[in-house]
């Protein structure tokens, strides 16, 4: 009788203990994935989603943050090798930020990725898709003109890019002055006649008034290519 008794307790306190796990379980909720923000296409004249960027060589994320609540941190994982990894962590951000920039990636090589996002009991969304980008070489030996009416650059790739995008804004105002998709010479050095297209702002660039240019290079792949640092410019 004694030994049965015993047994009922044990039985009633593992049974106890079991419905508090649960229960605490039950209170904190795994967090939803996360969503990165699609590209807007090579030749857009918007920036948002995985992209080069002028400032050297590495790779942006951008993703649509979380509103849930009692989150903790973004956790952002990487394969140098394929899809299907293996991954590693390489950086965690606040879940204020939407954005990670990859400044430990190589030109030519191209990366894997996809995001977690930790609450503050420690549990884990499940992991967002899976995005990749892979830098190329920057166009280099940007020059133009006295009166920027022509540009021109070098393309120190192996390979002829599908095509180019000039980019010039007013530095003051950051307005778009004139953004175009430039078809490839058969020839490493590049350009292009101010507004070829008539699509520019302006019939002729404003003396007097900084200007900043750009050249931004589409790889032969997909989700692939670079972005030239900025140039400022001044007609006198």
């Amino acid at each position: 009788m004694q030994k049965q008794m015993v047994f009922y307790l044990l039985f009633g306190l593992l049974f106890t203990i079991f419905n508090c796990k649960n229960q605490i379980n039950n209170g904190s909720k795994k967090p939803s994935a996360i969503v990165f923000l699609s590209g807007a296409g090579d030749t857009s004249i918007i920036e948002r989603g995985i992209d080069a960027v002028p400032e050297g060589d590495v790779i942006r994320l951008e993703w649509i943050p979380s509103v849930e609540e009692d989150l903790n941190r973004y956790r952002i994982y990487r394969s140098e090798e394929n899809q299907s990894g293996p991954f590693f962590e390489i950086s965690s951000v606040s879940v204020k930020d939407s954005f990670f920039l990859d400044y430990s990636v190589s030109v030519n090589k191209r990366y894997y990725y996809y995001i977690l996002v930790q609450n503050d009991d420690g549990m884990f969304s499940d992991p967002s898709d899976t995005l990749d980008y892979k830098l190329i070489e920057k166009a280099t030996n940007l020059s133009t003109t006295a009166k920027a009416d022509s540009f021109s650059w070098t393309d120190p790739n192996d390979y002829p890019s599908p095509y180019y995008m000039i980019r010039i804004l007013e530095v003051n105002s950051q307005e778009m002055i004139w953004f175009s998709v430039i078809e490839p010479k058969f020839d490493n050095i590049q350009g292009t006649a101010f507004n070829k297209d008539g699509s520019a702002s302006l019939d002729s660039l404003v003396s007097g008034v900084d200007y900043q240019w750009r050249i931004d290079i589409k790889g032969p792949e997909n989700n692939c290519g670079s972005e030239s640092e900025w140039v400022t410019i001044k007609i006198e």
